[in-house]
């Protein structure tokens, strides 16, 4: 039992620094449980988005920039 609250603090203590640095503890949550397989997916799916995200910006910007 006394092993089990060492894990429980140690992860949450984890979390809590990545959210001070202002980064995704969920994402890194997700990433460490499910298989390599799975993760490979969702980490492709992300690089799909940001370059669409990075896309759409630039898009944006040179429509807005045009318009004048």
């Amino acid at each position: 039992m006394e092993g089990t609250w060492i894990l429980l603090i140690t992860g949450g203590l984890i979390a809590l620094c990545f959210e001070i640095l202002s980064i995704n503890a969920l994402a890194i949550s997700v990433g460490l449980y499910l298989p390599f397989e799975l993760s490979s997916t969702i980490f492709l799916g992300g690089i799909v988005f940001g370059i669409k995200l990075l896309f759409f910006q630039v898009r944006v910007f040179v429509i807005s920039f045009e318009k004048g």
